[in-house]
């Protein structure tokens, strides 16, 4: 249960506990656990020869770039991405992508003094990284209605599967282009 009093009553989580045992079901209804797909060569959103057909000749950075990360559940790993459009092209690229998460700040830091971005994103609200942020100087906007240049953003699951929409789209329209980077690439495409 939460402090304001909302979400599963342990006795109906017992309830359902007693019910169906300690299943794979029971970790999927209550814990949110979902079973690992195996994954196969046409298993992707972006055909990786597609995606490989869009990697930039030249690699550059936009002068209006919105920055976003990510901290994956285990919290063994961070990476900061980028993203904006030149020349009607949308360019995306990594900034960072290591172990760890003691970096993360620091290196959000030097992207806002370095390329003073349009916002910063996550699409996580429950990241320990958000009072964090905050500490720094990289914040909700004070007032939702009128964000400020290099607040902080975070989407709605609506959103979040709009810009995949998005980024998918120009991906197959040709209007996206890459820096041909390693972790990037192997998330649009399964090995061999």
């Amino acid at each position: 249960r939460r402090p304001n009093r909302t979400g599963v009553r342990e006795k109906a989580a017992q309830g359902e506990l007693a019910k169906l045992g300690l299943t794979m079901a029971f970790a999927m209804e209550r814990n949110g656990m979902w079973l690992p797909k195996e994954r196969t060569v046409d298993d992707h959103s972006i055909d990786p020869r597609t995606w490989g057909s869009r990697t930039a000749a030249k690699p550059e950075v936009p002068g209006d770039l919105v920055i976003a990360f990510h901290v994956n559940a285990r919290r063994s790993h961070a990476r900061v991405m980028w993203a904006g459009r030149i020349g009607g092209y949308w360019r995306i690229g990594i900034a960072e992508h290591k172990p760890g998460t003691e970096w993360l700040i620091p290196k959000l830091l030097e992207l806002k003094a370095k390329y003073a971005p349009i916002a910063f994103a996550v699409d996580a609200r429950g990241e320990q990284v958000l009072t964090d942020l905050k500490e720094a100087g990289i914040k909700l906007p004070d007032d939702p209605e009128r964000p400020k240049r290099g607040d902080l953003y975070l989407p709605t699951m609506t959103e979040v599967a709009s810009a995949f929409g998005m980024l998918v789209d120009a991906a197959n329209n040709g209007t996206i282009l890459h820096h041909n980077e390693a972790p990037l690439n192997s998330a649009v495409s399964v090995p061999p």
